[in-house]
Formats: C-alpha cells, structure tokens, sequence
C-alpha cells in the first residue's frame, strides 16, 4: 500500500513479486492505461458503489489467500500534497481480519505539478509531463506490518507515509533552494 500522486506511480513501485492493481473503473477505458490494466488483471472497483467495493475486497482477499499480492493506494484517489490524505479504512480490516501483512511504500516526485490532480486532463498533463528529459521520483519502503486490529493498522501506515513523504518533499525543497 502507497500514496498516490499520479497515474504514473504504478510504473514507479518496483516489486519482487508480481503484482495486481486495484484502480477506479474509469480507467479501464482509457487508451493505453485501461488496456495495460486489462492484461494485467487489474482489480476494476466502482467507488461509488458499496457492491463494487465489496466485490473489490473479496477479489483482494481471494488474490491474497493465495500467495498473490496487490497493489493498493488506500487514500483513494491522487494527491498533490504535502503529507497524504486520510486513508479508506476497509482493506485495514480485511488485513487485520485474514493476517495479511502490508508492506507500506511512499513516494514524492520533485516536481510537485507531476501530481495528477482535480480535473487535469490526462493527455495535456501527459504530453507536458513526459516531454521532459527527466522525472525525479524518490520512493522509500517501509517494514513489513501485521497487526489484528483494521484501525491500528491502517494508523501505523498512514503515519509512517505521511512522516516519510513529507520527509522526502522536504529533501526536494532543501536541494531546489541550495540550486
């Protein structure tokens, strides 16, 4: 489990282990991004719906219970920042519930406008994006945790995140004022 900035975040979260995604069900008719998701057996959930994300977390627990692993940004959509934002408490429980353990991921882009955000269209926001020569990611691991209780768990993610993200934009904005 992440933050999330930007569509991008997925390519950037390097893993042994492959992996499945969990993504708004929008996305799986975009170009390009709905069809990699698609091949990828991406976990479709309709936010808006309870029935969705019941069946969401089911598919997770499923993929779970059998040694497969998932990718999750439990704050439900992307954020500019600074910190992260409140996280969505289910998929804590889920965890707590079946002993499944998080392994928590933050990550901070130097330039604060690669955040996808609000109503960004997603082709401008591309274009202008990876029209650089560069994109400066930093992206830090936590330790593994466990725990039975959803609400303890979700806590101890959300701090751990929120202190290293800002730690890592704080390292961003040292060096651009030392430029």
């Amino acid at each position: 489990m992440g933050n999330h900035r930007s569509y991008i975040d997925i390519a950037l979260t390097p893993s042994k282990i492959p992996f499945v995604i969990v993504a708004k069900r929008q996305v799986r008719s975009w170009p390009i991004i709905g069809w990699g998701g698609r091949a990828i057996g991406t976990i479709w959930v309709q936010r808006e719906s309870k029935e969705s994300r019941h069946e969401t977390r089911e598919s997770i627990k499923d993929r779970l219970s059998k040694g497969g692993s998932v990718l999750i940004y439990p704050e439900g959509t992307t954020f500019k920042g600074p910190g992260i934002l409140d996280l969505k408490p289910k998929m804590f429980e889920t965890c707590a519930e079946n002993g499944f353990p998080i392994h928590p991921f933050a990550l901070e882009y130097k330039d604060r406008d690669f955040a996808w955000i609000d109503d960004d269209l997603f082709m401008p926001h591309f274009v202008k994006h990876f029209g650089k020569p560069a994109v400066h990611v930093k992206v830090k691991y936590g330790q593994i945790i466990t725990g039975t209780n959803g609400e303890q768990l979700m806590e101890k993610v959300h701090d751990w995140m929120d202190q290293t993200v800002r730690e890592m934009r704080a390292d961003w904005d040292n060096e651009n004022e030392a430029q």
